[in-house]
């Protein structure tokens, strides 16, 4: 018994010796990338993105029929924007590498960067305004070609 026991052993600490060396960063280098990807959120204006989520989910809010009174209070007193921020870090970690983010947050401190930062909101604004006309348009198309 103890022939086999041996080879099994070895295989599995080879096996797991070859997966860690696959894996995208070590302890220490995820907390150089967290710090790169906050850069880069700050860079972006993007830090402030639960603050701004924060005022269109409220607005949504305020338009909606049978909102109990002081909802809306309530809401925003218990509503922390660094919450989303400390949950979207993780999913840049998970998709950026440091080369890629360090090639990104260089990009945004030329012209060209610089230029792409400042018209993103009025891209963002104006694409969320197409995408939601495009979604009017094609539910009266499917409710007019059930009706038929």
């Amino acid at each position: 018994m103890r022939t086999w026991k041996t080879p099994l052993i070895l295989i599995v600490s080879l096996c797991l010796l070859s997966l860690a060396s696959w894996m995208p960063f070590q302890d220490k280098d995820v907390a150089a990338v967290e710090k790169k990807v906050r850069v880069l959120l700050t860079q972006t204006g993007a830090m402030n993105m639960g603050r701004d989520v924060l005022e269109q989910m409220t607005e949504s809010i305020r338009g909606t029929q049978g909102v109990p009174p002081g909802f809306i209070e309530k809401f925003r007193e218990l509503a922390k924007p660094d919450e989303l921020t400390e949950l979207v870090v993780p999913i840049y970690v998970r998709h950026l590498d440091e080369k890629t983010l360090d090639a990104v947050i260089a990009f945004n401190k030329t012209p060209a960067g610089k230029k792409m930062i400042a018209s993103m909101p009025a891209i963002t604004r104006e694409s969320v305004a197409a995408g939601q006309n495009w979604g009017r348009a094609l539910t009266q198309r499917v409710i007019a070609e059930l009706g038929k």
